[in-house]
């Protein structure tokens, strides 16, 4: 899919994946679960090598949807998509760091809810964002757009439940069953996994029309 590349659109695609990879560490702060990729991508941390930093697992991981991309959605691969596949984990793992520098470490079961919260807002921002720019989405978000395409009847946002739910079974197996991590499934799972497929949909008519002024809908 060809598309003009404008400032605007860089800067989308850039703040996009800083607030998805700031989602994901915030998530980890609230240890109250992960949403479905990064359980995904921490339970195959904790069983490989926990000493291993958390990007080597989330590029794993989404090396392989790009390469489904490759395939099946090649016109939705752009400078956006490399830029999401090569960066997020890399960013995410150093807020972590940073996290864990300043030593922010909440205990409130309460603040570390509205943490969860903020992050799971913070991932639907990001996608939004960096997919309005068309410039590219990230390889595990063009999951449900691949489906869409062959089954174009199906809604995004029911397609998405339906990934992060198959993505979020094999995490429970082996973070939770296997490994008896914590922090890998909990309420913030339950509430990202119900509200994020709304949210990127509700925030991408958003972007699109008051950003991008662009009225055609990315995830719909």
């Amino acid at each position: 899919m060809k598309t003009k590349i404008t400032f605007k659109k860089i800067v989308g695609v850039i703040l996009g994946t800083v607030l998805l990879a700031f989602g994901i560490a915030l998530f980890r702060q609230a240890r109250q679960g992960q949403d479905c990729v990064s359980a995904l991508c921490f339970s195959l941390n904790y069983l490989i090598n926990e000493d291993l930093s958390y990007s080597i697992f989330y590029f794993s991981v989404n090396f392989i949807f790009f390469i489904l991309m490759i395939i099946f959605l090649r016109e939705h691969i752009n400078v956006g998509t490399i830029i999401s596949l090569v960066f997020t984990g890399i960013i995410a793992s150093a807020f972590m760091d940073l996290f864990d520098y300043i030593g922010f470490h909440p205990e409130n079961v309460f603040l570390r809810f509205f943490i969860g919260v903020m992050g799971t807002v913070n991932i639907a921002i990001a996608i939004a964002f960096y997919g309005g720019a068309k410039l590219g989405i990230s390889p595990y978000d063009a999951l449900p757009l691949i489906i869409c395409k062959y089954f174009p009847k199906m809604k995004y946002r029911y397609v998405r439940i339906a990934i992060d739910l198959s993505c979020l079974f094999i995490a429970i197996i082996i973070g939770v069953i296997i490994l008896k991590r914590r922090g890998i499934f909990g309420i913030i799972t339950i509430f990202s996994l119900i509200t994020c497929g709304p949210m990127i949909s509700g925030f991408s008519k958003l972007f699109n029309k008051y950003y991008y002024k662009d009225e055609s809908q990315t995830f719909n």
